[in-house]
């Protein structure tokens, strides 16, 4: 791919087709991105609305990059839960509903980032009522299967996602990055996503995006 005729369509405002968008979030998600050029994609990338077509791409991109966990043995479909904002202003009721539909004997798997960088992160919370990061997708299998609320590190159930958001330490940004890890789904259409969004047009374009994908999902 050549790089550059790919940074200079995104700084003229050019759409890039799916298979185009797909790709090229294939290359960065691998390391297939020299640092110079990934640093000048995911600046102009986070500058700019994603159109669906590009999203759809980055979401094919992400899907066979996600490892599977098997939905256990239940009545219910398991929910899955992304928790990638750090609250700093107002509580963080995300763990409240997960243990209300584990209790409720419905499967839970939460997934996200162990540190809320100056916010309060739902993984801290997590902690502190007991629940405790799951270190490998074994141990959150056996965990589902015996009905347990279940946390995943991103860096468990998607490692190159996982490096893609710690580059916002060196390059900035990372909406773009945090928007794909909420669509991250394990267990492949069968079960339930609850999917956040943090405006009103993230939120039509997630709309369209989840419609398109065919997804159970509730956002």
């Amino acid at each position: 791919m050549n790089w550059a005729h790919m940074i200079d369509a995104l700084s003229a405002g050019q759409p890039l087709s799916g298979s185009e968008s797909e790709a090229l979030f294939s290359a960065m998600f691998d390391g297939g991105v020299p640092d110079l050029e990934l640093g000048g994609l995911l600046a102009l990338l986070e500058q700019r609305h994603i159109l669906p077509q590009e999203a759809s791409g980055a979401l094919a991109a992400l899907s066979t990059r996600v490892f599977q966990i098997s939905p256990p043995d239940t009545q219910w479909r398991p929910v899955l839960m992304p928790s990638y904002c750090a609250l700093r202003e107002h509580p963080n009721l995300a763990p409240l509903l997960a243990i209300s539909l584990q209790r409720l004997g419905i499967p839970v798997l939460v997934h996200g980032t162990l540190s809320g960088e100056r916010g309060v992160a739902a993984a801290y919370i997590y902690r502190e009522l007991g629940i405790m990061p799951c270190a490998s997708l074994a141990q959150a299998q056996e965990e589902l299967n015996h009905g347990h609320l279940t946390f995943v590190p991103t860096g468990a159930l998607a490692p190159a996602l996982a490096d893609l958001m710690a580059l916002r330490v060196r390059v900035g940004g990372g909406a773009l990055a945090r928007l794909l890890a909420r669509l991250a789904d394990p267990f492949a259409a069968a079960g339930l996503q609850l999917v956040p969004a943090e405006n009103a047009h993230e939120r039509a374009a997630l709309r369209e995006l989840l419609c398109d994908a065919q997804k159970n999902a509730l956002l």
